[in-house]
């Protein structure tokens, strides 16, 4: 690699400036320019948004870096408690009301939005675990109908 790598700022940077630089040597700068352009307009169609929520932003982070930093800071495991309570509606109730809902948040001191994702993320898990059990019984019965078809394949011919 070059030994001057003070404009690396990334690992593209890095790979742009060392062995691949001359494939960007010559004058193409009509071209992207053009190419450039379109994908800005088709590509960063919310920009004015972010430029107006980000005007006393100075740390230079965009406003949706600064969202998904305040959601990760937010997110918690959830007590054990609190999963054998869920379960336990969850058995009775897959699709409780918002009453419901509003009732368990209230007792397990969470929000109601949380307990809504919670029901929706063990639907979701359950659905794929019943699809797999299928599955695997299909399969099984698949095989014991291959073997049988085998068998009196074999009767018929003797």
């Amino acid at each position: 690699m070059d030994g001057d790598n003070s404009g690396v700022h990334n690992e593209f940077d890095l790979f742009m400036t060392s062995t691949h630089n001359h494939l960007f040597q010559h004058n193409h700068s009509d071209e992207m320019d053009d190419l450039l352009g379109a994908s800005t307009i088709v590509g960063n169609t919310d920009d004015a948004n972010v430029v107006v929520a980000d005007h006393d932003n100075n740390d230079g982070e965009t406003h949706s870096e600064q969202r998904m930093a305040t959601r990760r800071a937010k997110y918690h495991r959830l007590r054990s408690e609190q999963i054998q309570q869920l379960e336990a509606v969850f058995q009775d109730c897959p699709y409780p009301n918002e009453k419901l809902r509003k009732d368990l948040s209230e007792r397990l001191g969470m929000s109601a939005q949380q307990v809504k994702f919670w029901f929706q993320n063990k639907r979701t898990i359950n659905k794929g675990k019943m699809q797999r059990w299928e599955t695997q019984n299909c399969w099984v019965e698949n095989e014991k109908l291959k073997t049988e078809r085998q068998a009196i394949m074999l009767a018929m011919q003797n």
